[in-house]
């Protein structure tokens, strides 16, 4: 029995028997190429496809913002400030206009029951004619004490005060969306609201009944 000679180291390394192979290389374990003439070359590595960008982040134009900041402050300013207090304005003239002509209607009511009862007193004799009178009297009593009433609380000169801030707060607010400077819309506003508390003072004055001097008393300093 004859054994195997020793295989003769072929091209390839010790070990292995030379191949002639024509054509693609093989690749190895790290990822290289042997072409047949034995110049490994990289493997060519594609990137995969479905593979995007990251999105490109603009910043916030500045005037856009500031357009943005100026309605919203607009909303909130015409809401809170100028809704709320016309509405407030035509509450209390609608209030004192129907107090005033409450205080009308009570005045002519009395003083036609005084006219007429002095009227009817005419036709009675004795007792009735004393008792007719002193009706009259307290009647048309009644209704001067209606009338101080009413001109020292003020019902028609307030009304026309709360009618005339909320005309000139409402023209305001019409101009309130069109105006380009918010600055001098605001200002407008506010005025309407200082013109109407000014007026308040002058109010006062009206109203307040002139003091009788006194015998013997220094008299008041000039204003």
């Amino acid at each position: 029995m004859t054994r195997p000679g020793p295989r003769e180291p072929g091209p390839d390394g010790p070990g292995r028997a030379s191949a002639g192979r024509t054509g693609a290389g093989k690749a190895d374990g790290a990822g290289v190429v042997t072409d047949p003439d034995g110049v490994a070359e990289p493997d060519v590595v594609a990137e995969p496809d479905g593979v995007t960008e990251p999105d490109v982040v603009t910043e916030p134009d500045g005037d856009a913002v500031g357009n943005e900041w100026t309605a919203a402050v607009r909303v909130l300013y015409r809401e809170l400030r100028v809704t709320d207090q016309l509405e407030f304005y035509r509450q209390r003239a609608t209030e004192y206009t129907r107090a005033a002509r409450q205080a009308i209607a009570v005045r002519n009511t009395l003083l036609g029951l005084a006219a007429t009862v002095g009227a009817a007193g005419q036709f009675i004799e004795g007792t009735g004619r004393v008792a007719t009178g002193v009706a009259a009297a307290v009647l048309a009593a009644m209704a001067a004490a209606i009338t101080a009433y009413e001109t020292l609380i003020g019902f028609t000169p307030i009304a026309k005060l709360y009618e005339d801030a909320a005309d000139s707060l409402e023209e305001a607010d019409l101009h309130w969306d069109t105006g380009d400077d918010m600055a001098a819309e605001v200002d407008r506003i506010e005025t309407v609201f200082h013109t109407e508390a000014g007026r308040w003072g002058q109010l006062t004055i009206q109203t307040t009944p002139p003091t009788t001097p006194v015998p013997g008393a220094p008299p008041p300093p000039a204003p």
